[in-house]
């Protein structure tokens, strides 16, 4: 995951990201690279607290703060 992040993403304090369009380009991005098991969106969330990024609920559904996708990844 972090090589996903750095390749495609952006860290800044004052951005988010929802966790079901950063996990829907974290699957796509796997399978391009020739895995084949998915993480649901469960572990990528777990995953992402355990690199230190806190989520949290809102009226669209839960983000992640402090990360956005790069345009092309949207």
């Amino acid at each position: 995951m972090p090589a996903f992040i750095a390749a495609n993403c952006t860290v800044d304090a004052l951005v988010r990201c929802l966790i079901r369009d950063f996990q829907e380009a974290y699957v796509k991005w796997t399978r391009d690279m020739g895995y084949t098991l998915a993480q649901t969106q469960h572990a990528v969330t777990r995953n992402l607290e355990n690199l230190g990024y806190t989520t949290k609920k809102g009226n669209k559904g839960v983000a992640v703060l402090g990360l956005t996708l790069h345009k092309e990844n949207e």
